[in-house]
């Protein structure tokens, strides 16, 4: 499902999600201000979140947590 999102979603997602990278970190990675990591991140969350039912995304989150 992540795969489907568009790349400058995916990007900071995956950043966020497997590299378990801070948002700062992330910002400084792809050369991006700190506020445009943080809206793609709640973009890709709203976009997986309208395609999951409510218990699969819960499931996401608890697998893998946000770090700021």
């Amino acid at each position: 499902m992540i795969e489907q999102l568009p790349e400058i979603y995916k990007i900071p997602l995956k950043l966020s999600r497997y590299e378990n990278l801070k948002n700062m970190e992330i910002a400084e990675k792809l050369d991006l201000p700190l506020r445009t990591v943080e809206t793609r991140l709640y973009r890709a969350l709203t976009i997986l979140r309208s395609k999951l039912d409510k218990n699969t995304f819960l499931l996401f989150a608890l697998l893998y947590p946000h770090s700021k």
